[in-house]
């Protein structure tokens, strides 16, 4: 696949299912249920739910440094300050910016 082409798996079209196999789009009750199925299957926390994956993958974004407008388009939020919810400032975030500055 080209470099410059944005996979179909995460097109940032609208109305575009990211789950989807041999062209049947799955809704995301169904992406839930089974999610929910596969966590009460495992040992993991039972309080974990599909869309704590979204927030997941946008929290590390942010702690990785990639900048929130950039993550806020991922997500596809129309305000930053949606997108700010995921940038979880921790005490070792905040040294290390003040480290920024020593070097």
């Amino acid at each position: 696949m080209p470099q410059n082409r944005i996979p179909k798996a995460i097109s940032l079209k609208k109305n575009n299912l990211l789950f989807e196999k041999n062209g049947f789009k799955f809704n995301g009750d169904f992406i839930s249920r089974n999610f929910k199925k596969a966590v009460k299957a495992s040992a993991i926390n039972p309080d974990i739910h599909f869309h704590d994956l979204r927030h997941s993958f946008a929290s590390n974004m942010v702690k990785k440094g990639i900048s929130i407008f950039i993550v806020k388009e991922l997500l596809r939020h129309k305000d930053v300050k949606t997108t700010q919810v995921y940038s979880h400032l921790t005490v070792e975030s905040l040294k290390d910016a003040v480290k920024v500055l020593e070097s």
